[in-house]
């Protein structure tokens, strides 16, 4: 039998199964122990909440961006490492905190306060 290296799970329920998947009087605990048992990330959402997703995920596809390139007082340079980041946008850039942005690579403190507002 061939493995997949995939670990995560993604399952819909109704609400009326929902509680017998995720075992709703235990707190999700069959789902917390089925997923300790195999490894793998667990995650069960309602139809609902499944379409709240994909409904966000398409409004971000479509919604218009502002290019880094635009933000006065930035280097090339430095705009290259944010991108390399994968950030590239000015909203993507905006939504992050401080400390998210010091994990970037060559981006110092003084950066990262800067690009956000208090």
């Amino acid at each position: 039998m061939c493995r997949s290296s995939i670990q995560k799970a993604k399952t819909g329920s109704d609400c009326g199964r929902f509680a017998a998947i995720a075992g709703d009087r235990k707190k999700g605990q069959n789902v917390r122990l089925a997923s300790k048992l195999i490894g793998w990330d667990i995650d069960i959402k309602s139809e609902e909440e499944k379409r709240q997703e994909i409904e966000e995920q398409m409004t971000a596809l479509t919604a218009p961006t502002t290019p880094l390139a635009s933000l006065a007082g930035v280097g090339a340079k430095t705009i290259e490492k944010i991108e390399a980041a994968g950030i590239t946008s000015v909203e993507k850039l905006a939504g992050m905190t401080p400390e998210q942005l010091m994990e970037i690579p060559g981006i110092a403190k003084r950066w990262s306060t800067r690009f956000i507002r208090p």
